[in-house]
Parts: C-alpha cells; sequence; structure tokens
C-alpha cells in the first residue's frame, strides 16, 4: 500500500506546484504589510520553536493523505499531521495547530477511531474511506445535499479570497480578506481547504460528491466535540470557519465581506 500512495503522490505533486507559488507569493507580500507587524509578533508568541521543524514536500503531503485514507488513522500520526500543518503554512511561519500537536499531542483523528458502520472489502477496516461511505449510506438527504452545496462553492471561494487578499494588498491596506487569510494560515482550518479549491477549481460530479462526504464527516465530528464544551467553542469556530462551511456546520450569522472578483 506504501508503495502504491508513494507512486500516485510522485504523479500528483506537480499539480500543486502552482498552486503553493500563488499561495507563497501572497504570503510574502503580507510578511511586508507593517500594518500586520503586531498580529505577527503575537502569532510567533505562541509559536516560538517553529524554526526547528521539518515540514512535508509536497510529495509527502499526497503520500500521507493517501495513506491516511486507505489506512485509517492507523496510517498517519499526529507528529506526521503537525508535518501536514507546516507544509501548508510554510517553513518558519507560525502555525498554531502544529504547535498544539507538538507540545501536547492530542488526537486529531478522533473521529475515525469509531468502526464505520459500513465496509468496502480489501480494505482495513478503520479505512478513512469507510466512513464517507457509512456517511453517505446514512447521512440524511438534506445533510448530503448541503454538503454537495458547500463542496461546489469551494473553489470559488479559494479564488475569491485569493484576489480579496491581492487587492488589498495592491492598495497597501490589509482588511478583513487579509485578516481571514491570516486566521486560516495561523490555525490551519482554512488553509487545507484553500489550497483543495485553488487545486481543484473545476471539480468533476464524482470530485465533488467526494469532497462533499468528507466535508460532512468533518463537520459532524466538529459538531460531535463542540456539543460537550460551552458557546465559546461555537463562537471559534464561527470565526475559523470558512463562509461555504458554515451551514453545514450548523453556524448563523459568520462573517461577511464583499469580495472583488478575479482582475482581469
Amino acid at each position: 500500500m506504501s508503495d502504491q500512495a508513494d507512486e500516485i503522490a510522485q504523479q500528483g505533486a506537480h499539480r500543486m506546484t502552482g498552486v503553493n507559488r500563488r499561495i507563497r507569493a501572497i504570503d510574502k507580500q503580507m510578511q511586508q504589510l507593517p500594518a500586520l507587524d503586531a498580529l505577527r509578533q503575537f502569532a510567533a508568541g505562541l509559536d516560538p520553536d517553529r524554526a526547528d521543524v521539518d515540514p512535508l514536500s509536497n510529495t509527502g503531503l499526497l503520500f500521507h493523505g493517501l495513506t491516511a485514507a486507505v489506512a485509517g488513522s492507523r496510517g498517519i500520526e499526529p507528529d506526521a499531521i503537525a508535518r501536514v500543518a507546516r507544509a501548508q503554512a510554510g517553513r518558519e511561519t507560525p502555525q498554531y495547530t502544529a504547535r498544539l500537536l507538538e507540545t501536547a499531542p492530542r488526537d486529531p483523528l478522533i473521529a475515525v477511531r469509531n468502526t464505520p458502520a459500513h465496509r468496502l472489502p480489501g480494505l482495513p477496516a478503520d479505512s478513512t474511506i469507510n466512513h464517507y461511505v457509512s456517511v453517505a449510506r446514512e447521512a440524511p438527504l438534506e445533510r448530503l445535499r448541503t454538503g454537495w452545496i458547500a463542496a461546489g462553492e469551494m473553489a470559488g471561494w479559494a479564488e475569491s479570497l485569493c484576489c480579496a487578499v491581492e487587492a488589498e494588498i495592491g492598495a497597501g491596506q490589509p482588511g478583513s480578506a487579509c485578516f481571514e487569510w491570516f486566521l486560516g494560515h495561523f490555525f490551519g482550518i482554512g488553509r487545507m481547504y484553500l489550497i483543495q479549491g485553488l487545486g481543484d477549481s473545476s471539480p468533476s460530479t464524482g470530485q465533488q460528491a467526494l469532497t462533499a462526504l468528507e466535508l460532512v464527516f468533518s463537520t459532524d465530528a466538529i459538531n460531535s466535540m463542540l456539543a460537550a464544551t460551552d458557546a465559546d467553542g461555537h463562537e471559534t469556530l464561527r470565526c475559523l470557519a470558512p463562509p461555504f462551511l458554515l451551514q453545514l456546520a450548523a453556524i448563523k450569522g459568520g462573517p461577511g465581506r464583499a469580495r472583488p472578483g478575479p482582475h482581469k
């Protein structure tokens, strides 16, 4: 299985090169905005040892993603997930999620520790794919429809956010778009969807369906976890979740902003 994952990862790594080039360019330009100095200093103080870590390459990201999807929770350790988060943020960039995984290891894959209700032949029992199959068979139709809509909005949100941030940077006036970018960067929840949305700008029907199942599964897991917390947890998620996820996460009143369309 590892050999197959490595081969697929090698083939798909080049697809993310352009996406990462654009993201890195925006990151670099934001680093040069004096108006964000205080925010950057605050973030750096929460992740002081970032220079000592080793982010994954594009191939490594794909490899671990494929391995985790097939092998399930046993296929990837918290340290590897931290390296994934570091790779998405960039070397020496503050990343709070990675910091938590490195200093106070938790169980970020707790949602897939339970046995899935349905299993496909030939896959490990706890394969994430089995969880997606269970979601497809058991989730209410309206919930699947909400996931489908969210999956369809992901690419547009990613492109719109990039354009809005680029416009604010060009004007030298960082605003709500830059702040949303920074939060997604620092906490990671928006970063992975940004990369996925830019990488799959025109998803096929099958790709959108799979993404819908992934979104339903992940947001159900988050909501289950927040059910044991007070309102602060939901407020935090409302601030951090990308706008296209708010309805799926059953969170209303998320931050809105007008975003310019793509530059011609």
